[in-house]
C-alpha cells in the first residue's frame, strides 16, 4: 500500500482520482503508463519509488518493459502474396446485401470467422487503400471485415468484449449509432448525439482496473498505433535497469526481425518472390538501429560485442540485396556460411555482379569465382576489353609458368574459339584506319559485325556464324582478330604445353616452333606437345620442313632431336625413329636402325634371307657417310663428337661396311643350308644353351664365335665353309683355338672321325701362325670326347697327328691306348709317363703293362 500511496503522489492530481482504484496494484498503474506512452511521468514516478522498489519487483518492472517495447516493435501479420486464398466464413460472407451496400451482421462474429489477413489486399470499407507495412490490417470486432486505420478510428463497445471499448470500423460505428439514435425520443436524440461528438474528439486511453477479464481483454486489444518503432522501443527500455537482459532483449528482437524476413520470401514457387508489402529497407534500418544500441549498451556493460557486429554484418548484406532489387534472393536458412554461398551463387547466376562483389567482400567468401563468371560474360558479349580487366583479377600471370593450362584459361579459349565467326573485313579495316590499335580499343567486335550486317539481316541474309573448317592440318581457322585474343590470354596465363597446342589445333606449326625456339622449352614438351601430335596426324614433313627454315643447319635443334630419338627407341617407334635419322642426315645412326629392321622378328636364316634389303640400305647409308664425310681437318674432328648426327672414322665406316658384306656371305649360306634340311639352328640351341635369337654378325663376340662354328659344321664337309668361318674369326679377333675346338668336340661327338682330319688338314694349310699347337688342342678335345664315349676303335689315327710328345702320350692313356703310350715313352725315355701309365694300368687292370711299366722303373733306378 505504501508503494501505491508513493506512486499515485507522483501523479498529477486531475489523474489521481482515476488510479485511487488501483492503490493496491501499484504495477497496473506503470502499466498503464506505458500502454498510454506517458514515459517521461513514469520516469519519474520510477525515481521516487527507487529506493521502495525490492529487487524482485524491479524484475517484475523490467519484465513489463521488455513486454510493451517487444509490443513497439510489432510488424503485425504480413501475409505472403501466394498463400492460398480460402474461403470467406458464411458469417462474413453475408454481409452484403442485394443492392451491393454493406449491412452490419446482427450479431458480433467470433474471432474464427474474420476475414483472414491473407485474403484482404485492400481496405474493405474505403475500397482504396492498398495493405502494406505502413497501411496495417485492423480488424473490425463488429463485423469481421478487414479495414485500414483511417477506416478504424472508432471505438466502441461489442458484445463478446465486455466493457472495454474495441475498434470498430466507420460503417459498423455509424450504423450502429444511427440505430441507436432511431429508438430515442428527440431530446434525448440531440444529447446522444452531443455525446458521440465529443467522444470522436478524445484521444482514446487504455483503462485497466481491479477486474482480471477486463484487463485480459484490454492486454489482447491492446497495440501501439504507430508501431513498428523503434524509437518508442528504446524510450520504453530507457526506463530498464542496467543489465545484460535489457541488450539480449534487443538482439534477439534483431533476430527475430530478421526471421520475419526470412519467412516472407515465399520458396513454395520455382523462382522466390519476395512479398511487395514489406519494406525490406525499413526493417533492416530497424535491425542496424537496435543492434547499435544493444552494441553500445553491451560496451558499457563490459561484455563482448561479437554478436552485435555479427548482425551488423548481415544487415549490410541484406541492404545490398535489396538495394539491388533481389529481396527475393534472402535465403531463407538465414546467413550463416552455407546461406551466404547460395545468395552469393544466386546473385552470379543473375549477372549481379558488383552486388555478389559486395557480398562476397562482407562475408568474408572469396571472389575469384566471381571475377571468372563476370569475364566469361563479358567474353561472350564481345567486351573483350572489359573481360581482360575481370580476368586479370583472378589468373595471375607468372614466371615460371604452371604447367598445365588453369581450367579457366581453357574456358576463356573455348568460348573464344565456339563463338568465333568471320568479322567484316570492311568494317576492320574502317576502324583500323581510325585506331592504330585495333585490339586494344575494340570492346565490342561482335557490335561491330553485326552493324556491318544490318543490310544483309533486312533482306533475310544472316551473318556467317559456322567457322571454317581447315582441310590442312588439325584445328578450325580462327578469324585473326579471335586468334589474336586467344594468343593474348595464353601467353599471358597459359602453360607452355598450351601454348603449343593452341598453335598446333590452328594450323599454326611455325609459331609453334618459333615458341620453342624463343623460350628454349623443356625437350620433353617439344616430344610430347609438338612432335607427337604431328606424328599422329600425319604432319612430319611439315614438321621437318619448318624445323628446317628456322635453322637449316639442326644445330639448334640437337637437345629436341635427341631427345626424339631417345623417346622413340625407348617407346620401339623405329619406324618413325629411321625417318628422323634420315631428316638429321645422320646416316650412321640411320644404318643402325636398318640393321634392327633386318634382325627384328627373324627366327631363322631363312627370315634374315627376307630381310636383307635392309643390310643393302645400311651398307648404302654408310657409303653415302663415306661419300658426304669430311675427314683429316681439326675441326672436322671437332664436329664429330658435337655434331648433331653420329660420325665415325672412315677405317670404322668401312670396317661396318665389311660386317655387312659378310653377314650377307654368311647369311646367304645358311639360308640355303636351311633349304636343304640342315638343322642349323638346332645344332646352335645344342651347343649354346639357351638360345635367345638368330645369331648374327652385329652381335657380341659370343654370338660371332657361334655363328662361326655353325658355318663349319652346316657345311657339306668341314672344307665347304672353313674359309668363311675362318675369316670370321680373323675380322673379329676371335680365338681360333676355341672355334675348332668346339668344331672338334661336335664333329667326334657325331663320330665324325675324317672330317676331323679335314678340320686339322683346313688348319694346317690355312696360314694361321700357330697351327701345331692349335691342331694338338683340337685333336685333344676331340680325343677326349671320344674317349668319354668309349669309341676307342677309330682314335689311333687321330693320336697319331698330335705333334706334341706329351700331349700324344696323354691322348693314348686317356684313350686306354697303354701299349702305345708304354712304347713311346720308353722311345723317348720318359719316366714320368712310364709311371702315369702304370697307375693307368692298375686301375684297368692291365698286369702285361703294370710288369712292364714295373721293370723299366727298376732299370732307370738302377742307371
Amino acid at each position: 500500500m505504501k508503494l501505491g500511496v508513493e506512486v499515485l503522489s507522483c501523479l498529477p492530481g486531475p489523474e489521481q482520482s482515476q488510479y485511487l482504484t488501483l492503490i493496491g496494484q501499484p504495477l497496473l498503474v506503470l502499466e498503464e503508463l506505458i500502454m498510454n506512452t506517458h514515459l517521461e511521468l513514469l520516469e519519474r514516478v520510477l525515481a521516487s519509488i527507487s529506493l521502495l522498489v525490492s529487487p524482485r519487483l524491479r524484475g517484475t518492472l523490467d519484465d513489463l518493459l521488455r513486454k510493451y517495447a517487444e509490443r513497439a516493435l510489432d510488424m503485425g501479420r504480413l501475409p505472403n502474396q501466394l498463400e492460398e486464398r480460402l474461403d470467406v466464413s458464411l458469417a462474413v460472407s453475408e454481409l452484403a446485401s442485394n443492392s451491393g451496400e454493406f449491412v452490419m451482421p446482427d450479431t458480433a462474429p467470433q474471432k474464427s470467422q474474420w476475414m483472414r489477413d491473407e485474403e484482404v489486399t485492400e481496405c474493405k470499407c474505403c475500397r482504396s487503400l492498398v495493405f502494406s507495412m505502413f497501411n496495417r490490417r485492423h480488424h473490425c470486432r463488429r463485423c469481421g471485415r478487414v479495414v485500414c486505420a483511417a477506416c478504424s478510428t472508432r471505438r466502441m463497445q461489442v458484445s463478446g468484449y465486455g466493457d472495454v471499448s474495441v475498434r470498430v470500423c466507420d460503417d459498423c460505428y455509424s450504423q450502429t449509432v444511427s440505430s441507436e439514435v432511431s429508438s430515442h425520443s428527440i431530446e434525448s436524440k440531440s444529447s446522444l448525439e452531443a455525446e458521440l461528438k465529443a467522444a470522436d474528439t478524445q484521444v482514446y486511453l487504455w483503462r485497466l482496473n481491479n477486474d482480471v477479464v477486463h484487463n485480459s481483454t484490454v492486454r489482447e486489444e491492446f497495440s501501439y498505433e504507430y508501431a513498428p518503432s523503434v524509437s518508442l522501443c528504446l524510450a520504453i527500455l530507457k526506463l530498464h535497469s542496467d543489465n545484460l537482459a535489457y541488450p539480449r532483449f534487443l538482439l534477439n528482437s534483431c533476430k527475430y526481425m530478421m526471421q520475419r524476413l526470412w519467412r516472407e520470401v515465399d520458396t513454395r514457387a520455382m523462382n522466390k518472390v519476395a512479398n511487395t508489402e514489406v519494406d525490406y529497407n525499413l526493417v533492416i534500418q530497424m535491425v542496424r538501429s537496435l543492434a547499435l544500441a544493444a552494441k553500445v549498451k553491451y560496451s558499457q556493460l563490459g561484455s563482448s560485442v561479437a554478436e552485435c557486429d555479427r548482425l551488423l554484418s548481415e544487415a549490410d548484406v541484406l541492404t545490398t540485396l535489396v538495394q539491388a532489387g533481389c529481396a527475393d534472393l534472402i535465403p531463407v536458412q538465414g546467413l550463416n556460411d552455407a546461406g551466404l554461398r547460395v545468395v552469393r551463387d544466386l546473385l552470379v547466376d543473375k549477372e549481379l555482379w558488383l552486388p555478389a562483389m559486395d557480398v562476397s567482400t562482407k562475408a568474408g567468401l572469396d571472389k575469384t569465382g566471381i571475377w571468372a563468371a563476370w569475364g566469361k560474360a563479358c567474353l561472350r558479349a564481345g567486351c573483350w576489353r572489359e573481360a581482360r580487366d575481370r580476368f586479370s583479377h583472378c589468373l595471375e600471370p607468372g614466371d615460371p609458368r604452371p604447367a598445365r593450362n588453369p581450367p579457366l584459361l581453357n574456358d576463356i579459349v573455348q568460348i573464344l574459339v565456339t563463338g568465333a565467326y568471320n568479322m567484316d573485313p570492311g568494317s576492320i579495316e574502317a576502324h583500323k584506319s581510325r585506331n592504330t590499335e585495333f585490339t586494344s580499343v575494340v570492346s565490342c567486335p561482335a557490335v561491330l559485325h553485326t552493324l556491318a550486317s544490318l543490310k544483309d539481316i533486312t533482306r533475310g541474309i544472316y551473318p556467317q556464324t559456322n567457322v571454317t573448317e581447315n582441310t590442312v592440318i588439325i584445328g578450325p581457322k580462327l578469324d585473326s582478330l579471335f586468334y589474336a585474343e586467344c594468343q593474348y590470354y595464353l601467353s599471358t596465363y597459359g602453360s607452355h604445353a598450351g601454348i603449343l597446342a593452341f598453335y598446333l589445333q590452328h594450323d599454326d606449326l611455325a609459331a609453334a616452333l618459333r615458341h620453342v625456339f624463343a623460350r628454349k622449352l623443356d625437350p620433353e614438351i617439344f616430344y610430347n606437345i609438338v612432335y607427337i601430335p604431328c606424328l599422329r596426324h600425319d604432319m612430319i614433313a611439315d614438321l621437318h620442313l619448318e624445323m628446317t627454315l628456322l635453322d637449316s643447319s639442326l644445330d639448334k635443334w640437337k637437345p629436341y632431336l635427341c631427345h626424339v630419338c631417345l623417346q622413340l627407341e625407348r617407346r620401339g617407334l623405329l619406324n618413325v625413329l629411321y625417318q628422323l635419322q634420315l631428316f638429321m642426315k645422320d646416316n650412321v645412326r640411320a644404318a643402325m636402325s636398318c640393321i634392327r629392321f633386318y634382325k627384328a622378328g627373324a627366327r631363322s636364316y631363312s627370315d634374315l634371307a627376307t630381310n636383307l634389303r635392309h643390310l643393302h640400305l645400311a651398307k648404302k647409308h654408310l657409303e653415302d657417310e663415306l661419300a658426304t664425310g669430311r675427314w683429316g681437318t681439326p675441326d672436322q674432328q671437332a664436329d664429330m663428337s658435337t655434331g648433331l648426327s653420329m660420325k665415325l672414322k672412315p677405317w670404322e665406316v668401312n670396317q661396318h661396311i665389311s660386317t655387312i658384306l659378310r653377314q650377307m656371305e654368311v647369311n646367304k649360306f645358311l639360308h640355303i643350308c636351311e633349304i636343304e634340311h640342315r638343322p642349323v639352328l638346332q645344332l646352335a640351341a645344342q651347343l649354346f644353351p639357351p638360345l635367345t635369337g638368330v645369331p648374327t654378325l652385329f652381335g657380341s663376340n659370343a654370338e660371332r664365335l657361334q655363328l662361326a662354328v655353325l658355318v663349319v659344321l652346316c657345311g657339306k664337309n668341314v672344307e665347304e665353309a672353313f674359309g668363311m668361318a675362318f675369316r670370321i674369326i680373323q675380322d673379329y679377333h676371335l680365338k681360333t683355338g676355341q672355334v675348332f675346338c668346339l668344331v672338334g668336340s661336335k664333329l667326334a661327338s657325331d663320330n665324325r672321325i675324317v672330317e676331323i682330319e679335314q678340320l686339322i688338314g683346313s688348319i694346317q694349310s690355312s696360314g694361321i701362325s700357330d697351327p701345331i699347337v692349335i691342331c694338338d688342342e683340337v685333336l685333344g678335345v676331340s680325343l677326349q670326347v671320344l674317349a668319354e664315349k668309349n669309341e676307342l676303335g677309330a682314335v689311333e689315327p687321330l693320336v697319331r697327328l698330335i705333334t706334341d710328345l706329351d700331349k700324344k702320350i696323354s691322348a693314348y692313356i686317356h684313350c686306354r691306348q697303354l701299349k702305345s703310350a708304354y712304347l713311346l715313352a720308353v722311345k723317348n725315355n720318359r719316366l714320368e709317363d712310364v709311371r702315369r701309365i702304370l697307375h693307368e694300368a692298375e686301375q684297368l687292370g692291365q698286369t702285361k703293362i703294370q710288369y712292364l711299366c714295373m721293370k723299366k722303373l727298376e732299370q732307370g733306378a738302377h742307371t
